[in-house]
C-alpha cells in the first residue's frame, strides 16, 4: 500500500471530502482542513489528484498530491503513526 499527501490551497468541502472517502473507503486521514493522508494501491499521485479535481486545465481545485517514499518523522497524536503502521502493513493492489 502506498502512501500519498494531498494538500490543498482552500479548505477541503465535505464535498470533496466524500467524494476522497468513497474512492479510497477507510484509507483517508484528514489531519487539518488542507492537508489529506491517502493509502492507495495507485503508484502515480496523478491517480489520486485527477478523481480529486486537481489536475489538468479544467482542474476544479488548487493543490498538490505528494508520494511519501519513505521515512518521515514529526510530532502528533499517536493514532497517525497507528494509521502509518497499518498503512506500511497493507499489501499492495
Amino acid at each position: 500500500m502506498n502512501l500519498f499527501v494531498a494538500i490543498f490551497e482552500d479548505d477541503v468541502s465535505s464535498a470533496t471530502l466524500e467524494r476522497v472517502k468513497i474512492q479510497h473507503p477507510k484509507n483517508v486521514y484528514e489531519i487539518s482542513n488542507r492537508v489529506l493522508l491517502i493509502r492507495s494501491s495507485a503508484d502515480n499521485p496523478l491517480t489520486i489528484s485527477e478523481p480529486l479535481g486537481m489536475a489538468g486545465n479544467d482542474a476544479e481545485l488548487t493543490g498538490v498530491v505528494f508520494k511519501l517514499n519513505g521515512s518521515h518523522s514529526g510530532y502528533y497524536y499517536s493514532h497517525l503513526w497507528d494509521w502509518l503502521t497499518e498503512a506500511r502493513e497493507l499489501p499492495v493492489g
